[in-house]
């Protein structure tokens, strides 16, 4: 996450890898207060199928969650996922950042 460099798209979620031959990506979200995920254990969180969380950084410091580690308002969450379903996770993390 903070390892690799880039520049925050307006929208909230940064693509860092699209592995193409194996059609996946990762992707980055910062979690919005308000937001379906703030506060929720990752095992309660409604991911769509493709998808799964595989790392946080809360306070520069970065884990790997279990199912039962909640996410926090301002965390970087790490995603892997199919190709195209950006549009579905996008506003578990951070809602208003979606564009209409």
């Amino acid at each position: 996450m903070r390892l690799i460099e880039h520049e925050v798209p307006e929208h909230g979620l940064v693509q860092l890898l699209a592995l193409e031959e194996e059609h996946l990506e990762i992707i980055e979200l910062e979690v919005i207060e308000g937001s379906p995920a703030a506060g929720k254990q990752i095992e309660q969180i409604q991911l769509p199928k493709g998808s799964l969380v595989i790392s946080v950084l809360r306070s520069g410091r970065g884990f790997v969650p279990t199912p039962s580690d909640t996410v926090a308002v301002g965390d970087q969450v790490l995603l892997i996922l199919d190709p195209g379903l950006e549009s579905q996770i996008t506003p578990l993390f951070a809602p208003a950042t979606v564009a209409d």
